[in-house]
């Protein structure tokens, strides 16, 4: 996609204004930071920039421009986000750091000019170029281990190559840190196909086959850290972990038709591996909350399950939030018929929900309180909505103020129309509350079919799919 340069001139005035200012001010200034820029066609009147999932601050957007003066900062990985979307930003003190991006293709215009442009024009990059080779390699899977791992590396190579001209062009040594993210950017992609390899291989009459691979096939697991909390925000470090867990698991019912208890041995699995407290506590909330949505799990198995997760989880925010659900589904099961849900809509009307949804299929979801949750579950409903039409989707927000709420929908482009606030006076709110993204599945009689479905697109439409029988 052709960038606006001409666009990115007109503003470059804007730099040249950075640029004096971290360099004219006194040694209180010496550590500035600025990160700025212009967003074409805005969604919405802010800026947001992030650490570790947690707003930092925020910038208004004037005339499409908008701009951070950060004082301290630490070398780093940081994120801005805008509307529904987000990107990663690498930022070093003293960096100022231009940004040009068109929302209407956020990803594919981001353009950055400026002190720190090149590390993170390399970044954006490498991502569409991953996302890319991601679509043109999906049927790989076919190919024997040998053939497919050498498939990988013939990829990783030219990416390596990209690296090595960002590193002449600097004509300076990275830090260690980045050093450490474009590693991972470059090879944790191919990892995580290999990971995935015995699980999703088919021999010629297309079905899984499952093969067992030869002991050198994972000879990379050797350069993996899997304990490296400066990176577990990192979607492409989190999903190797998770694939490298989830192929453990896979192997350890292999091996034992016995072992199949596929949570269990997801937490087992990174109880054993994972050293670090943090990102071990992520993971077995991870495996909790798998074995949540299984409306059809064994009762031995979810104990097995709910055992195992208290005996190894430190968080208290975990442990609270799985107690909670835990009472939940004591008082509610599938098959039963839909509560009362007494709520009110954007015009401060209420609204009983079982009125709204009657002799029609349905799907309502409650809004969870994380923010990148919050743009995930945005993104996959305008799929939805039009893949199943014949279902009414209805959302529910659980702790925004009234302003907040109006504001989100609005920003957001939800119909408000199908968005609404629950009474938190309903008897009923005990049932629902929380802070995860949550998800009911209804038959045209009000029947529960799935009532505590934690999960991503994919396994929700897996589950609508039941709808249909």
């Amino acid at each position: 996609m052709k960038k606006n340069y001409f666009d990115l001139l007109k503003f470059s005035f804007l730099l040249i204004a950075i640029s004096l200012a971290s360099c004219s001010n006194g040694k209180n200034e010496d550590r500035k930071t600025y990160f700025g820029g212009k967003i074409k066609n805005p969604r919405e009147q802010f800026v947001y920039f992030l650490k570790d999932e947690k707003v930092l601050d925020s910038a208004k957007i004037e005339n499409s421009r908008f701009l951070f003066e950060l004082n301290s900062i630490e070398n780093g990985l940081y994120t801005f986000k805008h509307g529904p979307e987000f990107q990663y930003l690498y930022l070093e003190p003293q960096d100022s750091l231009l940004l040009y991006l068109n929302t209407w293709n956020f990803d594919e215009t981001i353009n950055f000019s400026g002190k720190g442009s090149r590390k993170n024009n390399f970044l954006i990059n490498l991502f569409l170029k991953q996302e890319e080779i991601e679509k043109l390699n999906q049927d790989n899977f076919h190919l024997d281990q040998y053939a497919f791992a050498a498939k990988v590396d013939s990829i990783t190579a030219s990416l390596v190559t990209e690296y090595e001209k960002l590193i002449e062009a600097e004509n300076e040594e990275p830090s260690e840190f980045f050093q450490k993210l474009a590693e991972v950017a470059i090879f944790y992609p191919g990892y995580s196909k290999m990971e995935y390899f015995p699980m999703k291989h088919k021999d010629q009459n297309e079905r899984y086959d499952h093969p067992e691979v030869s002991d050198d096939f994972y000879t990379y697991r050797s350069k993996v850290d899997l304990n490296d909390e400066d990176l577990i925000s990192y979607a492409t470090y989190r999903y190797y972990i998770k694939t490298f867990l989830y192929n453990q698991a896979f192997e350890k019912e292999m091996k034992d038709s016995t072992q199949n208890n596929f949570s269990l041995n997801f937490m087992a699995a990174a109880n054993e591996h994972i050293k670090s407290e943090k990102i071990r506590n992520i993971l077995l909330a991870s495996g909790f909350w798998i074995s949540v949505s299984a409306f059809n799990m064994d009762p031995q198995h979810t104990k097995e399950v709910e055992d195992f997760f208290f005996a190894h989880c430190t968080d208290e925010k975990y442990i609270a939030e799985a107690k909670q659900v835990i009472d939940q589904r004591r008082m509610l099961k599938n098959g039963d018929s839909l509560p009362f849900l007494r709520t009110y809509n954007i015009n401060k009307e209420h609204q009983d929900i079982k009125k709204l949804i009657r002799n029609r299929d349905a799907v309502i979801y409650f809004w969870p309180k994380e923010e990148s949750s919050q743009e995930l579950l945005v993104e996959s409903l305008h799929d939805m909505h039009k893949k199943y039409p014949e279902i009414i989707f209805i959302g529910i927000e659980r702790e925004k103020s009234y302003d907040e709420w109006a504001h989100f929908i609005k920003t957001r482009k939800l119909p408000a129309e199908l968005q609404y606030k629950i009474d938190k006076n309903c008897t009923s709110y005990p049932l629902f509350k929380g802070d995860m993204a949550r998800t009911l599945i209804l038959d045209k009689g009000l029947i529960m079919n799935n009532y505590l479905l934690f999960t991503d697109s994919y396994t929700l439409e897996k589950n609508l799919a039941l709808l249909k029988k």
